[in-house]
């Protein structure tokens, strides 16, 4: 029709679909990143158009020999990131799953490249009355806060060992009920006094142990701890992370050492409770997590991004002492039987939480909202992955970190050590029922203790893989010259045999 003509408009599409969206993120119709690696790189990302000038006469004609202007544009970068694909669907089925199973609010669900913080799974999902468990977008690892409960019990025992107050076989008289000032702290369930050793304490997840051990140690010494190992800062992912609560020491009152001893007062993302066992994993060596591993040229050679250098929160001994009393806690009479995976020592730690509701405080019996949560390294002797399994509010009774979160992490480890092919670090007797017969504490033989440099990351060279990275299609848009973020096998990924 005279007059009405077609304009073409490009669409920018993932061709992995919805997988790991929250984490890579979306564009807006003009191609602009609005979340994710996409917001946080659309500077590198988008490049710069061409621009063509042409001397034209009647209708629209080139005139040879006449003005002719080119400006090629410029390529953006492409992105190599650390996600494995295989691993993070994984991770986004068994969440979603879970999820739905036990009537949750929504979840997360990180596994980590323990020695160099790399991200290789991030699954967030969310899940209303209406719609089964999915992924929004929100990247809940750095934006959702919550109080991890229990899971801090590693701090404050990390803590303990590390000035020397107390050993791992250390007993103290524990009760079920313990009253500091005007607040009385109870166990989970009642029981009779005990001697109880540290490991014990940390097995069972007593509060009332917990507490006693954190006043040994003190205000000003828990609250240092809880500082370095990351509460209250950024980990350094990048933009759009909160830095979650911690009080300032100078704002403490006489319950805020008990409470936040055992995990409630104080607010954490999952990336920075996943940082936490990172730290423990590698020997007590802090490193910053890293999802953008560099950029790829025309050619396809990397381009390492820089990694931050990597600082010392505890001593490797210290690391390797609360991994071994961490392997209890998945053992027979800890309080995660159900994270065994079957041929390797698991060291981890459960967390139930109460969660806060605003002027109604933590609410009562029966009407309280629960965070549930696992945290683990495997092999525990010298662990290659850290995995964090996060489960807000489920709706089912007797609900507990050892029950809803640990046994995703079970799933999922199982599954990663065979697609990554890490080995073994012991043999296991497995009933015929296929679980795991418990494994004494001290079958684990530590790792010797490396010495205190900073771990070179396997970033700064080019991306190695015994399979084919995933393929992409690159889609033009309006604005932004063709260029793709996506998962690809990480760096260093060579897996033994």
């Amino acid at each position: 029709l005279e007059g009405v003509d077609f304009l073409a408009e490009p669409k920018r599409f993932l061709p992995a679909q919805s997988l790991a969206v929250s984490t890579i993120g979306i564009t807006d119709i003009d191609g602009k990143g609005v979340s994710g690696v996409e917001q946080q790189f659309d500077e590198r990302l988008k490049g710069q158009p061409g621009r063509q000038v042409l001397e034209t006469g009647t209708r629209g004609r080139t005139i040879p020999g006449g003005q002719h202007e080119l400006d090629p544009a410029v390529p953006g970068q492409t992105l190599v990131l650390s996600i494995d694909r295989g691993l993070q669907f994984q991770a986004e089925q068994l969440l979603r799953q879970q999820v739905d199973r036990v009537g949750a609010k929504g979840g997360t669900v990180l596994v980590l490249r323990t020695k160099t913080g790399e991200i290789l799974a991030n699954a967030n999902v969310v899940r209303t009355e209406t719609e089964a468990a999915h992924d929004d977008g929100d990247n809940r690892a750095i934006t959702w806060t919550f109080e991890p409960g229990s899971m801090s019990k590693v701090i404050t025992m990390a803590g303990v060992l590390q000035e020397k107050i107390g050993q791992p076989d250390s007993v103290e008289s524990v009760g079920s009920r313990y009253t500091v000032g005007a607040q009385t702290y109870q166990d989970d369930e009642p029981h009779a006094t005990e001697d109880l050793t540290m490991t014990q304490v940390l097995a069972r997840s007593s509060n009332v142990g917990t507490i006693m051990w954190a006043q040994k140690l003190g205000d000003r010494s828990l609250w240092g701890y809880l500082h370095d190992f990351g509460f209250g800062q950024k980990t350094g992912y990048g933009s759009r992370e909160v830095p979650g609560t911690l009080l300032d020491p100078k704002k403490w009152t006489e319950s805020t050492l008990p409470t936040n001893a055992i995990g409630q007062g104080v607010a954490v993302t999952p990336l920075q409770m996943a940082m936490v066992f990172n730290t423990i994993g590698n020997n007590g060596m802090a490193v910053t997590p890293r999802l953008v591993l560099g950029s790829q040229d025309a050619s396809g050679r990397l381009r390492p991004e820089p990694a931050a250098e990597p600082h010392r929160v505890i001593s490797a001994a210290t690391a390797t002492t609360l991994r071994t009393m961490m392997t209890e806690v998945t053992n027979a009479g800890g309080t995660a039987t159900a994270a065994a995976v079957p041929g390797y020592v698991v060291a981890g730690k459960t967390g139930t939480a109460w969660q806060s509701q605003g002027v109604k405080g933590y609410g009562s019996d029966g009407a309280r909202h629960l965070v549930t949560s696992f945290g683990g390294l495997l092999p525990a002797s010298d662990p290659e992955l850290t995995i964090l399994v996060v489960i807000d509010r489920p709706s089912i009774a007797n609900a507990f970190g050892g029950t809803v979160a640990a046994p995703v992490f079970s799933d999922l480890a199982n599954y990663a050590v065979r697609e990554m092919r890490i080995p073994s670090d012991q043999a296991v007797d497995v009933d015929p029922a296929h679980r795991v017969k418990a494994v004494p504490a001290a079958s684990l033989v530590p790792a010797p203790a490396p010495a205190a440099v900073a771990p070179t990351t396997t970033a700064a060279t080019a991306p190695t893989t015994t399979r084919p990275a995933p393929t992409t299609t690159k889609v033009p848009t309006t604005t932004k010259v063709p260029t793709t973020t996506r998962p690809v096998a990480v760096a260093g990924a060579t897996k033994p045999g």
